[in-house]
């Protein structure tokens, strides 16, 4: 029987499939009730069941009577689900008002139509110039010229009355504005000012942190013999290391049907009661992996290969040694101190609380490098370990062993990762539609004597 209350108790029991079943029968019911198919289509996209996500939000449209902030609501659920186009379709209609324009710009910026983007949030900033969030995607896309940044630099002086997270965002983009002035002093300020009202907000967990680090190893053994050609192609390492590049060229092949920070991984961890290799070892793995190759084709289909560059997977490669055992995996190792202060100098929406603090990124980073040392010598050839460095400075043999790596043939598209004209959601967006280039080499050094406090912490 379709009913909220069976779907409440399976959720009381944290039973996700007989809560998904439970919306099915909502949905096949056309059950009467209103307004919380919003709250179903949310929790269908928590559990990765996009066309359940999908379906309950055209219910709560139409419940809505078609208004503005439901179809708004419509396109994010989209967009998130990788269907840009479809977003903007949705978008197109809509009024003007600042939550509509700023997703408007937001899928132009994803889709890298950088002159729309800029067009649409210059006009955001100049009707909202406390749109904190519409400073910080518009420094992103390049367009704060002299004029626009001396606004933006004299507000933040004036206190930003905004909410804190909007004042987070707008110190971040005014920092974004002096380092290109070249005033590195002043840009470092900022930044630090930035993650410190985000820290006051999100504080880390160095203690949680290295406990989820220490658990990753629960059960760490031989590598599963694999061929590597399994869908699913993981790539990890530090945010800003790398990865995104990585992700680009790889779905530049014609073979890749896409990639992204899919975190499927939660749902298949959340399904064995852990994320290492003790859990799936007391787990179904022949069910697990079933859980997860549906997860992916909602997303992507039923065919072509899979980047799967989830926040976290380092915690997580016991499991998917263990699940999926044919699926290559690929760290990204970039230079320590350019790591470091590209992380504290951007604004992560969520997660990554660690990069708020030198001394934190110090302690994070140090958990990183003794776990890829760990999953290294477990993995065997299953890992294959990329550095930035060499990946920028001369790409062709880098990406023939990336290539080689994943079993995947030999094509020209992954050699021109710019052209790829797939959407970027991470904050390399911008910088992975650029040709391959050294631009992101010694990006720390005019912040040097500002970095100590990691330095000595990452020493230590």
């Amino acid at each position: 029987m379709a009913s909220l209350d069976v779907l409440k108790a399976a959720l009381a029991r944290a039973d996700r499939a007989a809560a998904n079943r439970a919306i099915a029968d909502l949905l096949l019911a056309n059950a009467g009730i209103g307004q919380s198919w919003r709250s179903l289509a949310t929790l269908a996209m928590h559990h990765g069941e996009i066309d359940l996500a999908l379906a309950a939000i055209e219910r709560f449209v139409a419940a809505s009577g078609g208004s503005f902030a439901a179809r708004r609501e419509q396109a994010v659920l989209l967009a998130r689900a990788g269907r840009l186009e479809a977003a903007a379709r949705v978008l197109a209609p809509l009024g003007d008002d600042p939550a509509t324009a700023f997703a408007r710009a937001t899928l132009a910026l994803d889709s890298g139509d950088f002159a729309a983007a800029q067009a649409q949030l210059l006009d955001l900033v100049s009707r909202e110039p406390l749109a904190g969030a519409a400073w910080l995607a518009l420094e992103a896309a390049g367009g704060i010229d002299t004029h626009l940044g001396d606004r933006l630099i004299a507000l933040v002086a004036g206190g930003f009355p905004a909410p804190p997270m909007a004042r987070v965002a707008a110190l971040n983009a005014s920092g974004g504005v002096l380092h290109r002035r070249g005033d590195h002093d002043a840009a470092f300020a900022a930044f630090a000012g930035a993650a410190a009202e985000h820290r006051r907000i999100a504080p880390h967990d160095r203690a949680a942190d290295a406990a989820s680090a220490a658990a990753a190893l629960n059960g760490i053994a031989a590598p599963t013999a694999g061929t590597r050609t399994g869908r699913a192609i993981f790539v990890t390492g530090l945010p800003r290391s790398g990865t995104t590049l990585v992700e680009q060229i790889l779905t530049a092949h014609s073979t890749v049907a896409g990639g992204g920070e899919l975190n499927l991984l939660r749902l298949v961890a959340q399904d064995a009661g852990g994320a290492d290799a003790a859990a799936a070892g007391r787990a179904d793995r022949a069910a697990l992996a079933s859980l997860y190759d549906h997860l992916l084709t909602q997303r992507f289909g039923p065919t072509g290969r899979v980047v799967d560059k989830s926040l976290n997977v380092s915690r997580m490669l016991g499991l998917v040694d263990a699940v999926l055992p044919d699926s290559p995996i690929v760290w990204v190792r970039r230079d320590p101190l350019d790591c470091a202060w590209s992380c504290f100098r951007t604004h992560f929406d969520k997660g990554a609380h660690w990069s708020l603090d030198l001394g934190d990124i110090a302690h994070h980073m140090a958990l990183e490098d003794a776990l890829h040392a760990r999953w290294a010598a477990a993995l065997g050839d299953k890992l294959l370990t990329l550095d930035y460095a060499a990946l920028v400075t001369d790409p062709a043999p880098q990406i023939a062993r990336l290539l080689a790596h994943c079993e995947l043939a030999e094509e020209s598209g992954p050699y021109a990762p710019h052209a790829n004209p797939r959407a970027v959601t991470t904050a390399s967006t911008v910088q992975v539609r650029q040709p391959i280039g050294r631009f992101g080499l010694g990006v720390a050094t005019p912040y040097r004597r500002h970095l100590d406090p990691f330095v000595d912490a990452y020493r230590a």
